[in-house]
């Protein structure tokens, strides 16, 4: 205990420790706390510094603590402010926390710490977040009317019997209202913000704005307040009803209701049914309801626009030859993440007016096979993607999907864009609702006498440019690399890398008694790499010609890669002098002219490789939403 009119410097406090510096009492240099207490009853501070771990700095009332450099909540550290003290300019790093016991903290950085505030009325002035986020307890008592905005990987938690006055959460900020927790005034979260409750949170609605906001429901009392601004890729996530125990959902203009196995949960949604939906589960299993996109696709009538799950048939559309009844509609519900090849069963996305000028007249959603028309021939969807104004929407995980059949393959209208009719591919029997017999058999492959496919990288690349031009800004564009980085994995696991390389044949030193090899290298796709204009979805590693081994003073020519078709890392076979492999392809070293046994020399000869996607491995390891889908 230090007395008024001394001085305590030059000491560390460690753990079990504590120094108290009464009134008048000085704090000087070189005073650090470790582990132990520091309680502080005095202004007279020269220049106090907090260290170590599990120590605690007390502030009591009528203390001013200007804090410096080195005057931080730091790991394991705690502040306490009681009441009538001030703190000014700490910061709370991680590990740290500060405790507002009715005092006062102004001009306080969270960097990644915790803040805990007690003061009924609020005690913190200007307080700022860096990008290390951090955590703010709102302790029972609290209440004030300032407005907080929340983003930056920091947490509000607003404790039971404590109250937040009108939120704004941003991206990646969180708000989590306790049970017994309010919110007073409105609520918003905007995009890539989280607004978690327990029932309900004050008498105001709750605002999502913008696509993409997620509101999470802790327990199992479902808030009463009104959720508004309802919109496409908004989230909502019942963390304690299981996904599993969902039995249906049902949507209103007015709300959604969930049946499940353990009873029925209501949310006041305005606006719920306008949007698809999707369920899926968060890590613990719980329901999560996802908005997909807009109500139906729209397809041109004779008596204006129809959307495509009311048409029955004998329903008119429009083709570019007249109306045309409604044959056979077919659909089918598919969830990506189920299917063999996920990559490829993303939707593309055609925002509005990506075509031309109101075409189409609001965002259009098509598989990647599904084509559009161009001078009178098809184009699949995903030759068309530029990143921007059509894209890869990879946040839909579960949809339904809708097929029209006219008396024969027609283009017709979908939201104001010419698109295909249904061609029976051999198919039909995907289809949910396919025990109709077949009635339309066009040709196959190559789409129909009527519509025929085009995917010519001299008929495509013009039309991407075009509507790339049109977008508002250009998509980033990827690192690409010539460099096959190739070389040799034996089978022993020896990694070779080539000795020399002379024009377009590299060669390899190879040990004693290896028999097999892997050829390895980069690769990537040409529709990747070059454009998706052009319609090669190959990965490709490099193009092999000829390939010889020099040993025991013999040359042979190694030709399993021209001879065998089904050989582990080649693609088909295209031409009698060149094959493509996949960037891991396996290579038979065995010859009755040659003795596996002396070393050998490897030469192969690489007629073309890339470009190459920079991130992508040198070595691979082989280790229910919308009913309003126009496909």
């Amino acid at each position: 205990v230090v007395s008024s009119g001394a001085t305590l410097a030059n000491q560390t406090i460690g753990s079990g420790a504590s120094a108290t510096l009464q009134a008048y009492a000085s704090a000087g240099t070189n005073l650090v706390i470790s582990g132990g207490t520091l309680d502080l009853y005095t202004n007279n501070t020269t220049s106090t510094t907090i260290v170590g771990t599990g120590g605690n700095f007390i502030l009591e009332s009528g203390v001013t603590f200007t804090a410096t450099s080195g005057n931080y909540a730091t790991s394991g550290n705690t502040i306490t402010v009681n009441s009538g003290a001030v703190l000014s300019g700490s910061r709370i790093s991680s590990g740290g926390t500060i405790n507002v016991q009715g005092g006062v903290v102004s001009s306080t950085v969270v960097d990644g710490g915790t803040l805990n505030v007690y003061t009924p009325t609020g005690g913190t002035n200007n307080t700022t977040f860096t990008s290390n986020g951090g955590v703010v307890n709102l302790e029972s008592g609290f209440k004030d009317t300032r407005t907080w905005t929340v983003s930056n990987n920091v947490t509000f938690n607003v404790l039971s019997g404590a109250a937040i006055s009108t939120p704004t959460v941003q991206n990646g900020g969180t708000v989590a209202v306790a049970s017994g927790g309010t919110i007073a005034g409105q609520a918003v979260v905007s995009s890539g913000g989280t607004l978690v409750v327990n029932g309900t949170v004050g008498s105001n609605s709750i605002l999502l704005s913008g696509d993409g906001a997620r509101l999470v429901v802790s327990g199992t009392s479902m808030p009463t307040n009104t959720i508004s601004g309802w919109s496409p890729k908004d989230t909502i996530d019942l963390a304690s009803i299981p996904q599993a125990s969902v039995t249906s959902v049902t949507t209103t203009s007015t709300g959604i209701t969930f049946y499940t196995s353990g009873g029925t949960y209501s949310l006041n949604v305005p606006g719920a049914s306008s949007y698809g939906y999707t369920l899926s589960s968060d890590s613990n299993g719980g329901l999560i309801y996802t908005t997909c996109f807009a109500e139906g696709t729209s397809l041109t009538t004779p008596d204006g626009e129809a959307t495509v799950e009311t048409l029955v048939p004998g329903t008119l559309v429009m083709t570019p030859k007249g109306a045309m009844p409604v044959k056979w509609l077919g659909h089918r519900s598919i969830t990506v993440a189920d299917q063999r090849v996920p990559e490829e069963n993303w939707l593309v996305r055609i925002r509005e007016g990506a075509l031309a000028d109101g075409v189409p007249s609001r965002d259009l959603l098509v598989t990647q096979e599904h084509c559009m028309v161009f001078e009178g021939k098809l184009v699949p969807a995903r030759m068309l993607v530029n990143g921007v104004s059509i894209l890869i929407d990879r946040t839909i995980n579960s949809y339904t999907y809708y097929h029209v059949e006219l008396e024969s393959h027609e283009a017709v209208w979908a939201e104001n864009a010419l698109t295909e009719s249904y061609l029976d591919t051999g198919n039909r029997s995907q289809f949910d609702n396919h025990t109709v017999t077949a009635i339309f058999g066009g040709s196959k492959a190559a789409g129909s006498e009527t519509l025929p496919l085009e995917t010519s990288r001299a008929f495509v690349e013009p039309i991407h440019a075009t509507i790339a031009a049109r977008a508002a800004s250009a998509a980033p564009q990827p690192e690409l690399t010539t460099d096959p980085d190739l070389h040799l994995v034996t089978n022993f696991g020896q990694i070779i890398r080539p000795l020399r390389q002379a024009n377009d044949r590299v060669m390899f030193m190879i040990p004693a008694a290896v028999e097999s090899v892997s050829l390895v290298s980069r690769s990537s796709r040409p529709s990747d790499t070059i454009g998706p204009f052009v319609d090669d979805r190959r990965n490709l590693g490099v193009l092999v010609g000829d390939v010889s081994l020099f040993a025991s003073r013999k040359t042979v020519r190694l030709t399993a890669h021209f001879s065998l078709s089904h050989l582990s890392g080649w693609h088909e076979l295209e031409s009698s002098r060149y094959r493509w492999t996949d960037g891991n392809a396996a290579l038979s070293l065995q010859s009755g002219d040659i003795v596996s046994r002396e070393p050998s020399i490897l030469s192969i000869q690489v007629v073309s490789g890339g470009p190459y996607l920079v991130e992508d491995h040198t070595v691979r390891s082989d280790l229910e939403c919308s009913k309003n889908l126009w496909l």
